[in-house]
């Protein structure tokens, strides 16, 4: 039998080359259509980006997956994090430069005798037995050893601390945060730690998800950004200061149309981006239903139902309330804008908080509960803090606490 099936031959000669014409008459349109994945074979759950954020886009290389969101965790708390490793690497470089200082004059001296200068190092092998020989060429050797390991496996951590490294197109924390402070939000940039030499397949951006999803889980993502890093993802910080870059507009001057941000960090809050098939995908893993572009299903509906329902807490901080007015105008006059929104979320929080009476006042927007007033008062306190303001002064300013929105 297998004589048989070696013998035979095709019932059909011209078909084979048939099928071979068939392949060479294909024109260049196809032939790269089936080299690059079209808009309908794109891997689940990932779409095509939107162009609003190709500005932001265009700065990243193609060989790392990257994590994006927004941290809105207190200013305070930002300061006490990034204060660990300013300490750390503190003491590592005071423990370096003590190493220096009793280092330098030992290899002095050890290179003197091998110049054959008189040294406390300087050895008679003639006199010196092959068991001596042997430990003095091992106690230097190691001596020189630990101190190559010391200062490249821990000294690499100020240095990279300072200027970043080459892998973080040397940009690092210290110029994260000199650039760009401890603002209420910020944009958290981490990008995978291995680098790909080859591109993407489909089944690999398929099992992205799995790999992405604890990562961006919310309990995760409700720390502040220097507790993100795992050993998985790093803090990409040129991204990041790229972000608010395209993003930044001055609170103190009006933008005029050369100002005007490229970038609208919501628009990155939440997402997932991978560069695939000559082109960039997004997707949000904490979004109920992912569209194209990267607008989610729930905000396309919550868009509706704002349009469509009547007006609640939201609308009760309108902005052409006097009392709103006076709190903003009296945040913009001590630099504290962000503030100002912060505080209408807390608002709107704690009068849509689930399961609470919907009395007259809450749907006003009023908090009612005088616990809750309390702890939106000490919230509104520990902000105004970070920004070096008193909330007395505030207060006086509007008029007292009863003049405050949502009160």
């Amino acid at each position: 039998m297998a004589r048989a099936a070696g013998k035979r031959q095709p019932k059909n000669p011209s078909t084979t080359s048939k099928q071979k014409t068939a392949g060479s008459n294909k024109s260049p349109s196809t032939a790269q259509a089936s080299a690059h994945p079209s808009g309908s074979a794109l891997p689940e759950p990932f779409t095509p980006a939107v162009s609003s954020l190709y500005p932001f886009l265009s700065t990243l290389p193609h060989d790392h997956v990257f994590l994006t969101h927004l941290d809105r965790t207190p200013t305070d708390l930002k300061r006490r994090v990034f204060l660990v490793p300013c300490l750390l690497n503190l003491l590592i470089t005071i423990g370096l430069c003590v190493r220096i200082y009793y280092a330098v004059p030992t290899y002095i001296q050890q290179i003197s005798a091998i110049f054959g200068y008189d040294s406390p190092y300087k050895v008679d092998v003639a006199q010196e037995s092959t068991g001596s020989l042997i430990g003095t060429v091992f106690d230097r050797t190691f001596l020189l050893f630990a101190d190559y390991a010391l200062f490249s496996l821990l000294g690499s951590w100020p240095r990279e601390f300072l200027f970043g490294s080459a892998a973080s197109r040397f940009a690092g924390p210290v110029e994260w945060r000199w650039t760009l402070g401890f603002r209420d939000v910020e944009v958290i940039r981490k990008s995978s730690e291995k680098e790909r030499t080859v591109p993407w397949t489909s089944d690999e951006i398929s099992t992205l998800k799995f790999k992405t999803g604890p990562a961006m889980a919310p309990s995760k993502l409700s720390k502040t950004g220097s507790l993100l890093l795992d050993k998985d993802y790093d803090l990409d910080f040129r991204a990041i200061l790229d972000a608010h870059r395209l993003a930044v507009v001055n609170e103190s001057s009006p933008s005029t149309s050369e100002e005007r941000p490229r970038l609208n960090l919501n628009d990155i809050d939440g997402c997932v981006f991978v560069y695939y098939g000559a082109q960039w995908l997004i997707w949000r893993p904490n979004s109920d239903t992912n569209t194209p572009g990267g607008t989610t299903g729930a905000a396309r509906r919550e868009a509706k139902e704002s349009a469509t329902t009547p007006q609640t807490d939201t609308q009760a901080q309108a902005p052409d309330d006097p009392k709103v007015e006076r709190f903003k105008q009296a945040l913009i006059d001590l630099k504290c804008r962000n503030v100002f929104y912060r505080w209408i979320e807390i608002v709107q929080f704690e009068t849509s908080r689930p399961g609470r009476e919907r009395s007259g006042d809450a749907r006003r927007g009023v908090i009612i509960d005088e616990q809750q007033r309390r702890k939106a008062l000490a919230e509104l306190k520990m902000l105004l803090e970070a920004k070096g303001v008193s909330l007395d002064t505030v207060l006086t300013d509007i008029g007292g606490v009863q003049e405050l929105p949502g009160f």
